[in-house]
């Protein structure tokens, strides 16, 4: 149950170090296969923005919060961010209270193709 995703935030470099450490563990290469052999990732998240403009700024980057007493004491990231995974060229974001976004890689993808998926 870790939030492996939010790894893919990294540098490309740090990233990609740290992806070949996983990928080490047979159950880690399988689940990595996994993801990069899907069309998409559905993101669910337990929150409910109440406006559209925090539900952009969540499905455009995730919101992003130090947990367990701060920055400098080696605290913990938290929030949406987390709850991505920025290797995929196409995620759908979906809040608690019904709230959907998606968040796209459009080097891969035409805008516009994304924009007749959504509608």
């Amino acid at each position: 149950g870790q939030a492996v995703g939010v790894l893919t935030a990294e540098r490309r470099d740090v990233w990609s170090r740290l992806r070949g450490k996983l990928a080490e563990d047979r159950d880690n290469l399988r689940s990595l296969h996994v993801i990069d052999s899907a069309i998409l990732v559905l993101c669910l998240d337990n929150t409910t923005p109440a406006s559209h403009a925090e539900m952009a700024k969540s499905a455009l980057h995730g919101t992003s919060r130090v947990l367990e007493g701060g920055e400098s004491s080696g605290g913990v990231q938290g929030g949406t961010c987390i709850n991505r995974w920025f290797d995929k060229s196409l995620q759908i974001i979906v809040c608690q209270n019904g709230a959907a976004g998606i968040n796209f890689e459009h080097s891969v993808i035409d805008g516009h193709t994304v924009l007749r998926f959504a509608s």
